[in-house]
């Protein structure tokens, strides 16, 4: 496991919502998690991986579901943070002279609009009815 994956399972282990009786399983588990992410020794990461497996199925299956949630709201702040910033704004000349530039374009919406303008636009030469 990455120490990003580490990273994101602590996370999740500490904000967990738990029974007050599996609060020290839960302790067991965030002290390996921060141990196996300090050392990455392999050692570690088998004491962190016995910890997860000690724990009952009521508080792995969340733990899990909890860690994929956050895995995945990471993802999409990565991607949000990958795409380009050099595309030219929107807002014509006086939006760029006020540094107010629309937003950027959905492609659904652009989508939509041109599947608008084809449906309702017809060829001068179509007789057919519509």
């Amino acid at each position: 496991m990455t120490g990003k994956g580490l990273d994101t399972l602590l996370a999740a282990a500490e904000t967990l919502p738990h029974a007050p009786e599996d609060a020290w399983r839960l302790d067991l588990l965030r002290v390996a998690l921060r141990i196996a992410r300090s050392t990455e020794d392999i050692v570690d990461l088998e004491r962190a991986n016995l910890a997860f497996k000690a724990l009952p199925r009521r508080l792995r299956t969340p733990l899990v579901d909890r860690a994929a949630l956050l895995a995945r709201r990471e993802a999409e702040r990565a991607q949000m943070a990958e795409e380009p910033e050099e595309q030219p704004k929107s807002g014509g000349l006086l939006g760029g002279l006020f540094g107010r530039g629309g937003g950027r374009p959905s492609r659904k919406t652009a989508k939509e609009r041109l599947l608008r303008e084809l449906a309702t636009r017809r060829d001068p030469d179509d007789d057919r009815e519509i």
